[in-house]
């Protein structure tokens, strides 16, 4: 099951690798990496032999990673050689070094194989999706319901620990035909009524508004509605 899958990330310039994580603490490794790193990074998945680009993990709209490369531009600029020192990385060994840099080039032109032929058999599911992160670096994600420019209800419960607060929402739509509106960086926050939970959105100018008015317009009508929880 994908709540077992440990994922390691590799740095070929140093040489050295994270332990295997869980999703989520993968997760928070990601958002403390510079786009240095995410251009450079290569992966592995527990249930794979292979390692691959980060990059083309984050760029895959059916990646649990999906979205994070904008959370990612959160992070505090003014002190840009001090984020990656964050990152728990422990050397490896020649043999070990040589058995991944090995597996580079087969496994990305298999990969590229593999999600040719899935994509040709299985078309995109006609969704909403969104990723929210609090001040804390926790996220969730959870598709839209009934999502509306002004914002919307979730399929899943949003945690308490994403209330109260202004949260980062990055809303994702994987049959936008023009990346413009694919993916897009907002603010939001939770507001709790008698109906449940709602996610609202905050566009900072009238063009990001206008951009995600567009985003929304690109999903076939009601092709994106569900029940809310």
């Amino acid at each position: 099951m994908n709540e077992q899958v440990k994922w390691c990330f590799y740095d070929p310039e140093t040489k050295t690798k994270t332990a295997n994580l869980a999703t989520d603490e993968a997760q928070m490794t990601i958002l403390k990496m510079r786009p240095k790193d995410i251009n450079s990074f290569y992966f592995s998945r527990s249930d794979e032999s292979s390692w691959k680009p980060l990059k083309m993990l984050m760029t895959s709209s059916a990646s649990p990673f999906s979205g994070l490369a904008l959370l990612t531009n959160m992070t505090d600029k003014s002190e840009p050689a001090k984020i990656n020192t964050k990152l728990k990385m422990q050397p490896v060994d020649q043999n070990t070094q040589d058995e991944i840099e090995r597996t580079f080039t087969n496994s990305c032109i298999d990969a590229q194989k593999t999600l040719a032929v899935s994509n040709f058999k299985k078309p995109k599911a006609k969704t909403i999706d969104l990723v929210v992160m609090n001040k804390q670096g926790m996220i969730f994600r959870a598709s839209a319901v009934n999502p509306t420019p002004e914002g919307s209800l979730c399929d899943k419960v949003i945690p308490t620990h994403f209330h109260n607060s202004v949260v980062e929402v990055v809303i994702i739509n994987s049959q936008a035909t023009n990346k413009y509106f694919e993916k897009i960086k907002i603010s939001g926050k939770v507001v709790t009524t008698g109906n449940g939970q709602y996610l609202e959105f905050i566009c900072s100018s009238q063009a990001l508004r206008g951009q995600l008015i567009e985003s929304l317009n690109f999903c076939e009508n009601n092709s994106h509605r569900k029940t809310a929880v």
